[in-house]
């Protein structure tokens, strides 16, 4: 047996321990000199003629690797059986398996090559090896040194990027007889470039972009932490958490994944079950097959996030019957098998998990070491959560009163539902030919409108009173709509004062709740059963004023003195002077009342920003508002 010939295809003579070799030699040779050097595979001809029937285990980056190695050792060494394992057969490789126990049995030396040999080999094979050796994955010293080898030549600088997913045959075809080191070079770069042309992984947003709860917010901001500090060196890639992210159907599970990718900087391989047997015989052997290649290609490259989307589709074993169990058993093994692989592999990649169904997830898949890390994905809470989810999908395209009206329908949705209901509306506006209007979201999202249009004019008014009276006072409105929710046929979102207000607080904030009654009174149909809700709240609010406050005359707590009764003697007379204030800013403030409800017929939502131009392009003299507010005198409250 000749050194020389563990890298010859054609018996030119190689020398392992030289510094140079003949331009005769391919790029596989090369490749597979410098990757054996590096690793101390040149000393496997001594050991296999150490002793008769030796057993030596290889394992290596990738199947390519594998079949390129064993091609080459077999051509070495015509009295040992090479054999490349990187398929899981029908059978689990039992007869694989048997076949190599009769190779042992018979004397013979075995050479096992594989990227997986734990999965692939049964138990009793692949711990009845001799000599395990690895074969490191290639960096960027083993593919210099493969380059000098080939062409003899001192070796430009070569970055990580420059290699990065580049398996063995494109490292091999990129490495050529008779190129310059220069050539080979720029060869890798565009088979690199080429490969990492963003995809469909590569596209959407970071996590930085979502609208995320604040517990997935600092569950990420960790996690993103801990990438970092592995890609750093400074936190061990087996100390990672694997998660699995479950929560109901469309709250963004699998985007959150994609996400994280992608602000990492790191590379995604999805799957799921079902392409496992979509993209296979569907057969055992066939799903073992696809499932071992998902794992190979996770490992393939690092820095690397795998996702397995619908993992709850892997059956729970306890609640099989035993025809199934005995089908699924080694497919659910297997996958076990292949995590704690990736644990071991040392190498910076994590396994994130994705399901509608927690609790349907097998008891092996999500213990300890596994995927350990149960994190909840859940629809968004609040109004403002929503409307958050709202602007996301928007993307700025609809003012912020009409997406604080819209979310105001869709609490309790899900970000799909949300995401639905703007494409919904840009659909609406791209079949008018014309650009999204808040009344397209609107119609998305909101019950379907059955007032008159008296009805909707009346409500306009109404709400209109409400702003333009805010406004006058000094205190901000946010949206107006006259969108119906419930009971209530639109609203005035403002300002409600600080928690501690003063009585002029307090009664410029109940002239705002009467300047609706009042602009139906002077602009409208006349006062109407619309105003229920506002009278109740102007009533309690000058009541807890005189009961609770201390706003007032009376020092008397209602909690300590309940029977005291005011409505006749001061609650109404009060009520009515504001009331009779809310009408005279109404009034002088006539026009632009009617231009606003205008306005809200047309939009059914107006923001503040809108709402204040109108109020503005309309303006009374400050004097003429100043005369008008002072001419109601001060109002005190009743003697004590």
């Amino acid at each position: 047996m000749r050194i020389p010939d563990l890298l010859s295809d054609d018996d030119t003579g190689l020398d392992l321990g030289g510094d140079s070799i003949p331009n005769a030699i391919t790029g596989r040779q090369a490749l597979l000199k410098a990757a054996l050097l590096q690793t101390g595979l040149a000393d496997l001809p001594a050991t296999l003629a150490a002793e008769p029937g030796q057993y030596v285990l290889i394992t290596t980056p990738t199947a390519a690797w594998a079949l390129g190695l064993a091609r080459h050792l077999q051509n070495a060494f015509s009295a040992a059986h090479v054999r490349a394992v990187t398929e899981l057969r029908k059978d689990g490789n039992r007869g694989l398996a048997a076949e190599l126990e009769e190779f042992l049995s018979s004397g013979t030396a075995l050479v096992v090559v594989s990227q997986d040999p734990e999965t692939l080999l049964l138990s009793g094979v692949w711990a009845a090896a001799d000599v395990t050796l690895d074969l490191d994955p290639p960096d960027v010293a083993l593919v210099r040194r493969a380059i000098r080898e080939l062409t003899e030549a001192p070796v430009p600088e070569l970055e990580n990027a420059d290699i990065l997913g580049l398996d063995f045959d494109t490292l091999a075809a990129a490495l050529r007889r008779g190129s310059t080191p220069e050539t080979c070079i720029a060869r890798l770069r565009r088979a690199s470039q080429g490969r990492r042309k963003p995809g469909a992984e590569d596209k959407g947003p970071r996590v930085a972009d979502l609208p995320l709860s604040p517990e997935i917010s600092a569950w990420s901001a960790q996690l993103l932490a801990d990438l970092r500090q592995v890609e750093a060196g400074t936190m061990r890639p087996a100390d990672l958490s694997y998660p699995v992210l479950e929560g109901p159907p469309g709250t963004g599970k699998t985007l959150i994944a994609g996400a994280l990718a992608r602000s990492a900087g790191w590379r995604l391989v999805a799957t799921s079950m079902g392409s496992w047997f979509s993209g296979s015989d569907g057969h055992l052997g066939g799903v073992s097959k696809a499932i071992v290649e998902f794992f190979n290609e996770v490992l393939r490259e690092p820095y690397t996030v795998g996702l397995i989307d619908e993992i709850d589709a892997i059956p729970n074993r306890a609640h099989l019957s035993p025809k199934d169990r005995e089908w699924w058993t080694p497919v659910v093994t297997l996958v076990l098998l292949q995590i704690d692989r990736l644990r071991r592999s040392g190498k910076p990649v994590v396994l994130v998990g994705a399901t509608n169904f927690y609790d349907h997830l097998d008891a092996a898949l999500i213990r300890s070491g596994r995927l350990e890390h149960r994190v909840a994905v859940l629809p968004p809470r609040t109004v403002d959560d929503v409307a958050r989810v709202f602007e996301h999908y928007l993307e700025g395209s609809v003012e912020k009163a009409a997406v604080s009206a819209a979310a105001r329908f869709a609490l309790g949705w899900t970000p799909a539902d949300i995401e639905a209901a703007v494409r919904a509306a840009r659909g609406r506006a791209a079949a008018a030919d014309r650009a999204m209007e808040p009344a397209d979201l609107l119609e998305s999202v909101a019950p379907h409108d059955t007032r008159s249009e008296a009805e909707l004019r009346m409500t306009a008014v109404h709400e209109a009173g409400h702003a333009i009276v805010s406004l006058s006072l000094g205190l901000p409105v946010e949206s107006v709509s006259i969108v119906a929710d419930g009971p209530s046929g639109g609203f005035t979102k403002g300002s409600v004062g600080s928690r501690v207000p003063t009585r002029e607080e307090l009664e410029a904030i109940v002239t705002v709740t009467l300047g609706g009654r009042a602009a139906d009174i002077a602009l409208g149909a006349g006062a109407n059963a619309g105003a229920e809700q506002d009278l109740a709240m102007a009533t309690t609010l000058m009541a807890r004023a005189m009961d609770e406050l201390g706003l007032y005359d009376r020092l008397t707590h209602s909690a300590a003195w309940p029977h005291w009764r005011h409505a006749d003697e001061w609650l109404e007379p009060m009520l009515q002077r504001l009331l009779k204030r809310a009408l005279q800013i109404v009034q002088h403030h006539r026009e632009a009342v009617l231009d606003l409800a205008e306005q809200l017929l047309g939009h059914r939502v107006l923001d503040g920003a809108a709402v204040e131009r109108i109020y503005k392009a309309h303006r009374v003299e400050p004097e003429r508002i100043a005369a008008v507010e002072g001419s109601l005198g001060d109002v005190g409250g009743p003697a004590s």
